[in-house]
């Protein structure tokens, strides 16, 4: 087998913010890729047209906490929160970026969420999202971004849940030769960020092609870095029972698999039911 020769490379890095929790865990694991790939990280803040509709109705109206009194939501007070919540977005990516000295922007735009981060996104080589999140409309809910956002998205995605610890080290689920090298070149990269321990989750019932497949490995990961601690382990097959079955007995850590290596509806299936953080190799 020869693996892919084209080799997946990280300059730019855009994540996505809305001040949640979650997107603000997406940030310090997008910094430590941009800091470990040299790369420059573009953060992005939404205000929500589907919200400033929203406001503009007369019969708009918001309910205070804890005391669930209502009171009339205006177009301009909307405005507010969303130009407060740009601005705290701001702050903290400026917090955790100037002191890594990465190459770091924000901008502020206005319209559709999906739309505009996938436009963005077009420009840059890895989206960083939180996996919940977005807006006043969406607390608690599976990010609606994820799902198309893994389908449109440029080279990777990756996707972070706050709040659900992870064992830092990198688990790669690789099946062939042709996803081998996008998926160990990102994987290794990820982890000399996290303790340079990096799990290869073979693919395959055969016990002949996960040899030939663990050796290929290697020699890829010994040309991206001489500190790697790698081990392997097969698997049966790349579906949600057999991923978190390997990422359990591992202990946890980062997923990265390749987007050849198993169906559209697994993918949905590992972002949504998955709480590990997901780097998804288009």
């Amino acid at each position: 087998m020869n693996p892919r020769s084209t080799e997946f490379t990280v300059r730019r890095v855009l994540v996505a913010l809305d001040a949640s929790a979650h997107s603000l865990a997406a940030l310090e694991m997008a910094l430590d890729l941009a800091v470990v790939a040299k790369a420059e990280l573009v953060g992005l803040f939404v205000e929500d047209a589907n919200l400033l509709r929203l406001a503009e109705s007369p019969q708009a109206r918001e309910v205070l906490y804890p005391s669930a009194q209502q009171r009339p939501l205006t177009l301009a007070t909307m405005e507010q929160r969303l130009r407060a919540q740009g601005e705290q977005a701001r702050r903290a990516m400026a917090s955790l970026a100037n002191p890594a000295q990465v190459r770091w922007s924000f901008r502020v735009v206005r319209g559709e969420v999906n739309a505009e981060v996938l436009a963005a996104a077009a420009e840059m080589d890895v989206l960083a999202l939180g996996k919940t999140g977005w807006s006043l409309a969406a607390q608690a809910q599976p990010s609606p971004t994820a799902p198309t956002a893994s389908q449109h998205s440029p080279q990777a995605l990756l996707l972070v849940q706050q709040g659900l610890p992870f064992r830092r080290q990198v688990l790669a689920v690789v099946s062939s030769a042709e996803n081998l090298q996008p998926t160990l070149n990102v994987s290794a990269r990820l982890a000399q960020v996290y303790g340079n321990r990096l799990v290869v989750l073979l693919s395959t019932t055969r016990h002949s092609i996960a040899e030939e497949l663990s050796h290929e490995a290697s020699a890829l990961l010994k040309q991206e870095s001489e500190h790697l601690h790698v081990h392997f382990r097969q698997i049966r097959g790349i579906d949600l029972l057999s991923v978190a079955h390997a990422v359990q007995a591992e202990s946890g850590g980062i997923l990265a698999i390749s987007e050849s290596a198993c169906s559209t509806e697994t993918v949905k299936l590992l972002l949504h039911h998955l709480g590990t953080p997901i780097f998804l190799v288009r």
